[in-house]
């Protein structure tokens, strides 16, 4: 069986989706999300990730279907991933990665990420009251 995984993971590598194919692809994967099915949604966007690792979209839309699916330490990676191609719009990964670092039990690495996130939310400061109520849980004998 393995061989058989094997051999469809090493020819997923050689798959070439022109941009129109991608936005394809990523468009049913979305429509996937928006009825909650993620199970259909996330190998999509894996295969997307792994024609293009440095497209932020990709990696947000994997990193938020698993998290869904409470698979927070992997959507913690996708998160930072996505922060890391464009730490100028992505403040938002910020928040989320310390919400999944929350609900994976890490909570001083929450709190961590979280800070950052309130030091600079650029576009994202809707988000900064669910972040600073996320700061309380993770420190309850803070204020």
């Amino acid at each position: 069986m393995e061989q058989d995984t094997t051999s469809v993971e090493q020819s997923a590598t050689k798959i070439e989706l022109s941009q129109a194919e991608q936005d394809y692809m990523y468009n049913l994967a979305v429509k996937h999300v928006v009825v909650e099915n993620y199970t259909q949604a996330i190998p999509i966007f894996e295969l997307l990730i792994n024609l293009d690792g440095n497209n932020d979209s990709y990696c947000k839309a994997l990193a938020g279907s698993l998290q869904a699916t409470t698979m927070y330490f992997e959507a913690y990676f996708y998160y930072q991933a996505a922060y890391m191609i464009n730490n100028q719009t992505n403040q938002d990964c910020l928040f989320y990665s310390g919400v999944c670092l929350y609900d994976h039990g890490m909570k001083e690495e929450a709190q961590d990420m979280l800070n950052r996130f309130i030091e600079n939310p650029g576009a994202y400061s809707n988000l900064l009251t669910k972040a600073k109520l996320y700061l309380k849980l993770t420190n309850p004998d803070s204020n």
